[in-house]
C-alpha cells in the first residue's frame, strides 16, 4: 500500500467518525429537548397546583372564585376584587404557557387543559368585562390576539359547575 492509500483509508475513518458524532450529538440533542420540555410541563404544572392550592386552604377563596365565574352579583367589591385579581394571577401563568407552547416547549397534550380551563373563565362576564378594558395591555400583542381572536374557537370548554 502506498501512503496516498493510507490517506485514502485515513479520510474515510475521520469522515466515519465525523458522521458518527453528528448522529450522537443529534440524539443527545433530542434527548435534551424532550427533558427540556417536561421540565418545562412539570414547572407550569407545580405552578398551577401552588395557584389552585391556595383555594384548598382558603375555603372563603374557594367560594369567591366559584360565584365569580358562576354568579358575580353575589360578590362584594372586596370579594370581587380578591376573585380579580386570582384570575389575573391565571391569566399571567397561561400567558408564559401559551408562549412556552407557541415555541414547542411544552406539547399540545400539556397545553389543552390549561386552553380550556383559560376558556372557561371568559365564558363568564366577570373576566370578559376586565379584559375588555385596558388592563389587558399587561399582556403581549401576541396573547391578547390569541385570546380576542383564537380562544373563543376552543371546544370542550371548562367552567365551575353550578351548585343546587
Amino acid at each position: 500500500m502506498t501512503i496516498q492509500d493510507w490517506g485514502a483509508i485515513g479520510e474515510l475513518l475521520g469522515s466515519v467518525g465525523v458522521l458518527l458524532s453528528l448522529i450522537y450529538l443529534a440524539l443527545q440533542i433530542r434527548i435534551f429537548r424532550k427533558q427540556a420540555r417536561l421540565d418545562s410541563e412539570l414547572h407550569l404544572t407545580d405552578q398551577m397546583a401552588r395557584h389552585t392550592e391556595q383555594m384548598g386552604r382558603d375555603p372563603e377563596l374557594a367560594r369567591i372564585v366559584e360565584l365569580c365565574n358562576t354568579d358575580p352579583s353575589m360578590l362584594n367589591e372586596d370579594e370581587a376584587r380578591r376573585a380579580l385579581w386570582w384570575q389575573v394571577s391565571f391569566l399571567h401563568m397561561c400567558e408564559g404557557l401559551y408562549h412556552r407552547h407557541k415555541n414547542g416547549q411544552v406539547s399540545d397534550d400539556a397545553w389543552i387543559p390549561y386552553e380550556r380551563g383559560l376558556a372557561g373563565l371568559f365564558e363568564s362576564e366577570f373576566l370578559t368585562s376586565w379584559w375588555a378594558t385596558d388592563q389587558k395591555m399587561l399582556y403581549t400583542d401576541s396573547f391578547q390576539n390569541y385570546i380576542d381572536e383564537e380562544l373563543p374557537r376552543v371546544k370542550n370548554k371548562w367552567s365551575y359547575p353550578v351548585a343546587d
